[in-house]
C-alpha cells in the first residue's frame, strides 16, 4: 500500500459532528453531507423510480435539467411575479454545498 494511504485521516465533519453531540447540541443544521434527519417522501421516491425506470440515469447539464429550470422559471412568475430567465438566470445544484461554493465564487474574488 502507498505510504499516503496511511495519512488518510478521518473527515473533519465527522469529528465535528460527534464533539457537537458529546456537547449536547441537538438542533443543529448540517450543510456537509446529505443526510436527511426523515425519511424520502413517497412520492419522490415514485418519481425517482419512475425516472430512472425512463432512463433518466446520466448526468445532467451543469445548470440542471432544463425542464425543470423551466418549470421554476414559470412556478416563480406565476406565484410571486418575478421573471428569470431560465438559460441564463437558473441554476439548480445537487445540494447546498454546491450551491454555497457557486454563489461565492460568482461573488467573491480571491
Amino acid at each position: 500500500m502507498a505510504r499516503r494511504g496511511e495519512q488518510i485521516r478521518r473527515p473533519l465533519h465527522r469529528e465535528m459532528r460527534e464533539y457537537a453531540a458529546k456537547l449536547g447540541f441537538k438542533d443543529l443544521i448540517y450543510l456537509n453531507i446529505g443526510e436527511p434527519d426523515f425519511q424520502t417522501p413517497e412520492p419522490i421516491v415514485e418519481a425517482a423510480e419512475k425516472a430512472m425506470r425512463e432512463g433518466f440515469t446520466h448526468y445532467t447539464e451543469e445548470r440542471g435539467i432544463k425542464p425543470l429550470r423551466e418549470a421554476l422559471s414559470q412556478q416563480l412568475e406565476a406565484s410571486r411575479g418575478l421573471k428569470y430567465n431560465p438559460e441564463r438566470e437558473i441554476l439548480i445544484t445537487g445540494g447546498s454545498s454546491e450551491a454555497l461554493f457557486a454563489t461565492i465564487m460568482a461573488l467573491v474574488d480571491p
